[in-house]
């Protein structure tokens, strides 16, 4: 989205509250600062938020490259089950 498209889109279509458009622009704005970018993603409700909010104001032109890293929460499951062998010992 081009910066015109962008301020139209935060005018007319973006929801009125000062804090998710701030956000946006902060996050536009590091898209253009950083030539790398990892975003991490769990598929739950907020990272599908965090996606689609960074695609949405996502710049045409100067915008580092994103790659989305999937996380689950089977990445911390060798941690959790001896944590959990523990609290059962006690």
């Amino acid at each position: 989205m081009n910066d015109k498209n962008f301020y139209d889109f935060l005018n007319e279509e973006a929801p009125k509250n000062h804090n998710i458009q701030k956000y946006m622009m902060v996050t536009r704005n590091k898209l253009r600062e950083h030539s790398r970018i990892a975003c991490s993603y769990s598929a739950g409700s907020d990272s599908d938020i965090v996606l689609d909010m960074t695609e949405l104001v996502k710049p045409n032109e100067d915008c580092g490259e994103i790659r989305y890293i999937f996380v689950t929460f089977v990445n911390l499951l060798p941690k959790l089950a001896s944590l959990h062998a523990t609290r059962l010992l006690f």
